[in-house]
């Protein structure tokens, strides 16, 4: 099993306090665009890349004596740079790969697959550990949206809208829509699909009716999976994504 981190100090101490006995390896892409930065291109290609390569210490001392007459200095920061954690020299063949920006590769692969998840935005209370299993355990698992909120619930609505803004407001390129969040809205009526109270009847109709309308909901169509009905209304755009959030 591999756990890629991309600068997150949390998950690297979590992974020491589930994993004691994993193996820390430092991405040297990282480490190169350093040296790239201090040293110059020539010293990478030619000299830090084979010496991350080298998985005998005979090579490794061979390349690393090569690069010492050309800059001494470029071997002292080698040095000083947890040569165990990505040399293969010193790995051996714990690791099968050398990582080569894999955080940011992952992240950018990930990004599509982030409508087809379900987001665990925050858990409150209790230790680390207890938030990382409560978290956990939902994994691979239906969460229905009951066991989430409850009828007669406040809760609160995150959404995308655009709107006028200063020009002062920072981050370029967001075409001045901004994340909004409504709260105290009210759950009125919250049911599954399949089920009799998924209906549009009540105490004082009891006429046997969908909860779509008869013109069907603008844009949407027929509701046929589990709903939410919300006091008021709601400010996001036609077929955006909304966060309900429970204060609790």
């Amino acid at each position: 099993m591999t756990i890629i981190s991309d600068m997150l100090c949390g998950l690297d101490g979590a992974v020491s306090d589930y994993f004691p006995e994993a193996k820390h390896g430092r991405c040297a892409w990282h480490l190169a665009q350093n040296m790239q930065k201090k040293f110059g291109s020539k010293i990478v290609k030619f000299h830090f890349w084979p010496i991350d390569k080298a998985f005998t210490s005979e090579k490794y001392n061979v390349l690393l004596a090569k690069l010492k007459i050309v800059n001494n200095s470029a071997v002292d920061y080698i040095r000083v740079n947890n040569l165990e954690t990505w040399v293969s020299q010193f790995i051996g063949e714990t690791y099968g790969h050398i990582t080569f920006n894999m955080a940011e590769s992952f992240n950018n692969w990930i990004l599509t697959a982030k409508y087809y998840i379900l987001k665990i935005s925050q858990v409150n209370g209790g230790t680390i550990k207890d938030k990382v299993d409560f978290a956990f355990g939902f994994f691979e698992k239906q969460v229905p949206i009951n066991v989430v909120f409850q009828k007669d619930e406040m809760i609160y609505i995150i959404g995308v809208t655009k709107a006028m803004v200063s020009f002062t407001v920072a981050r370029a390129g967001q075409n001045e829509y901004h994340h909004r969040t409504e709260m105290n809205k009210k759950v009125y009526k919250l049911d599954n699909a399949g089920q009799e109270s998924h209906l549009a009847m009540t105490d004082f109709d009891k006429t046997e009716k969908d909860i779509t309308p008869i013109c069907e909901f603008p844009h949407y169509g027929i509701v046929k999976e589990n709903y939410l009905l919300i006091k008021d209304v709601v400010f996001v755009l036609r077929r955006e994504l909304l966060l309900f959030a429970s204060p609790s």
